[in-house]
């Protein structure tokens, strides 16, 4: 038996039909829009990479440092290669100015060659002294034998004239022990005299080699192939500014560290890491450095080592004490 539904009541039934049906064209309608917007991806197992971009300073393995001499007197640069340049082995980089040495080492000349004018001077002395000596020598050995001889006749001559004799030939010898005497005391003295003529000249010598060192120490020289790179003038500096590079006509100090010359056969990249980086690293790793003097090129490098210590570094921001600063702690990193 069918009930027979009444006019309203149809007409809601008819509503409700309609609605759910208009649901669930627009839900199928949005789910199918929604599936051809959605990206998709193949998932594959394999190698996560990780990236961590640091910055840092390039060195070189190895570097040689010129200084300036310690004991040269007025050091004054005359000649000095510009950063960059190429040099080789043996290459002049820094020239001092040696006028005031070079009129040193004249006037050690000079006292050099009058030392040696004193030694030929006392030498000729000593050696007509010495012929002398022997003169008065020989005179004495000769008047020696000659008092022998005439004491000798003392047993044809009276005891008077005898007696005589004897006594001249006791005088004699006494005479020839004081000519020996003196021989020998004259070698000894003329010995003494040319040593200490000696000794001086020895010292104008050395203070002429010393000046001739000196003079050498003021040209600096590449011992080593590589590129010059200046390095600044700190005591020229003026208050709250940077210190300059050396340049020709500056004076330096005794010691002073004027040009570096890296050896760039072998190069060193250094950087600080953040402590929270530190475990993203470890020695053996590949990396890439990349120059900010050569944009267009990267180079391939290898971590090397890691400090196992970290430093403590303070960073504050613009117009802030100190006191507000932050810090952290940093490890050293070479590549």
């Amino acid at each position: 038996m069918i009930k027979r539904l009444k006019k309203p009541q149809l007409l809601i039934a008819l509503l409700v039909v309609g609605v759910t049906a208009a649901v669930v064209a627009f839900g199928t309608r949005s789910s199918h829009a929604a599936s051809t917007q959605l990206p998709t991806a193949e998932v594959r197992r394999g190698d996560f990479i990780e990236y961590l971009s640091i910055r840092g300073e390039i060195k070189a393995e190895q570097s040689v440092t010129l200084t300036a001499p310690s004991a040269a007197g007025d050091l004054q640069i005359l000649k000095l290669a510009k950063t960059g340049d190429q040099v080789k082995v043996s290459d002049v980089v820094v020239q001092f100015d040696p006028t005031t040495l070079q009129r040193t080492l004249e006037q050690k000349r000079t006292d050099l060659a009058s030392a040696d004018a004193e030694i030929r001077q006392q030498e000729a002395q000593e050696h007509m002294g010495e012929e002398q000596r022997l003169t008065d020598s020989l005179a004495a050995k000769y008047n020696v034998e000659s008092a022998r001889l005439e004491a000798s006749k003392a047993e044809i001559l009276s005891e008077i004239d005898g007696e005589k004799n004897k006594l001249a030939l006791a005088s004699s010898q006494e005479k020839l022990h004081e000519a020996e005497t003196k021989l020998d005391s004259g070698r000894l003295g003329s010995a003494a005299n040319i040593a200490q003529k000696q000794k001086k000249r020895d010292k104008a010598l050395y203070d002429v080699h010393l000046a001739e060192h000196q003079i050498a120490a003021l040209t600096l020289r590449a011992p080593n192939n590589g590129v010059v790179a200046v390095l600044t003038n700190n005591r020229a500096s003026v208050f709250g500014g940077s210190a300059p590079d050396f340049r020709e006509g500056d004076r330096a100090w005794p010691g002073a560290a004027i040009v570096e010359i890296p050896d760039l056969t072998s190069i060193r990249f250094e950087a600080r890491i953040d402590e929270s980086d530190r475990g993203r690293l470890k020695s053996g790793q590949t990396a890439t450095v990349h120059v900010d003097a050569v944009p267009d090129a990267d180079f391939d490098a290898r971590v090397q080592d890691i400090t196992t210590t970290a430093n403590s570094i303070f960073r504050m921001a613009p117009h802030q004490e100190l006191r507000n600063g932050s810090s952290h702690r940093s490890h050293q990193l070479a590549c």
